[in-house]
């Protein structure tokens, strides 16, 4: 293996990447996006949690909103239900 060569050098780069990546502590707050994918809902339903007040607890670092983990799962441990609820409109 040459390192004379650009692209043995790049994927020497993207394995080193990858593994230090891959063996880096998960970050303690995640951004929206990060919770969103975390909780695996969209953009609008954590915003406008945010908005109206009942969404998972936030910190505000400047303008960033960030969430802990455990607040995201704390959320949605609160909102687990056993049964659906069916409105009497739709019987």
């Amino acid at each position: 293996m040459s390192l004379d060569d650009p692209d043995q050098l790049a994927a020497i780069v993207r394995q080193a990447v990858h593994e230090a990546l891959r063996d880096a502590p998960a970050p303690a707050y995640l951004t929206r996006r990060q919770a969103c994918q975390y909780l695996n809902v969209s953009m609008a339903t954590l915003e406008r949690a945010a908005f109206h007040g009942g969404g998972p607890a936030f910190v505000r670092i400047g303008k960033a909103v960030r969430y802990s983990r455990e607040a995201l799962d704390a959320w949605a441990k609160a909102r687990e239900q056993t049964r659906i609820r069916v409105d009497e409109s739709e019987r």
